[in-house]
């Protein structure tokens, strides 16, 4: 990456976002408050309610006719119930909120230290028409995905995002449908616009050909598979797919509180995950 590329998108991110460090945590901050207080005063009112209407069945704390429920405190009991679920389901609300706003703020900063002219969509991913289309991964009838982003990379328009791509099908010994996995990785789009160069690392002669070792930490991997899994490339005009199927679902937070309690961390953890896309691109570029 030239310094010019990175002083470009430094200028992108801070045009997006231009909160201070001391914002960014204090709004953290106020929002883990509110969901620790929604958490509480929800567990405070679900349990005890449910523990109350479990004593009343067993009890038989019943009116003076014998059979029938004292109505006002079974309407009180629901009451609370309700509430309580109310407040944990806002809590949920609010935790995706937080998790978003990590997203916008780290994850946006860190991708545009080395991509320019940046667009980062949290909740995006490319769309099933552009990875079928390709005929990279076969056998799969459903799609997942997010953090897309769409940037510069040494005069390269970089189109990402995570895919899982799987086959679902019902079963008739589960409610739930299988999912079985047919890709789980990044997915990047390399426009060299108008017309691919000739030093192609891959070799523009193949359709789908898988290449070396990615440049990655172990980490980057599944634990239990220490190889590095060959990149595809799928070759269209002036465009490359490249598709790593690694298992693995970048930019992710993770434990949000642990997350959290150390931000740098965090921000390390995405720039091994930028630099796993720029060896990507490098590879694909680089003269052999």
């Amino acid at each position: 990456m030239t310094e010019n590329s990175r002083n470009n998108s430094q200028n992108n991110s801070n045009s997006k976002s231009n909160l201070t460090e001391t914002e960014i945590v204090s709004e953290i901050e106020t929002m883990r408050r509110k969901i620790r207080g929604l958490q509480i005063v929800g567990a405070a009112t679900v349990i005890p309610g449910v523990f109350i209407a479990i004593l009343i069945v067993f009890v038989r704390d019943f009116g003076s006719s014998g059979g029938e429920a004292n109505v006002p405190l079974v309407f009180i009991l629901v009451t609370i119930i309700l509430a309580g679920f109310i407040m944990l389901s806002m809590s949920s609300r609010e935790s995706r909120k937080l998790a978003a706003f990590v997203s916008e703020h780290l994850v946006r900063a860190i991708i545009a230290e080395a991509f320019g002219d940046l667009e980062y969509i949290y909740s995006k991913r490319f769309e099933e028409e552009q990875i079928r289309a390709t005929g990279l991964v076969g056998g799969w009838n459903s799609i997942s995905g997010d953090d897309y982003f769409k940037g510069t990379y040494e005069n390269i328009t970089v189109e990402f995002s995570d895919i899982l791509l799987y086959y679902s099908e019902e079963t008739a010994d589960s409610e739930f449908p299988k999912q079985t996995t047919k890709f789980r990785g990044p997915w990047l789009i390399c426009d060299f616009g108008g017309k691919l160069p000739e030093n192609l690392g891959a070799g523009k002669d193949s359709a789908k050909k898988p290449v070396a070792e990615l440049h990655a930490d172990d980490d980057m991997v599944k634990a239990d598979d220490k190889t590095k899994p060959p990149a595809q490339y799928y070759f269209d005009g002036s465009r490359v797919h490249i598709a790593v199927h690694n298992n693995y679902n970048f930019f992710e937070i993770g434990n949000l509180s642990a997350a959290i309690n150390s931000l740098n961390a965090l921000r390390e953890k995405f720039r091994r995950e930028v630099k796993y896309l720029t060896d990507l691109i490098d590879d694909l570029t680089r003269n052999n």
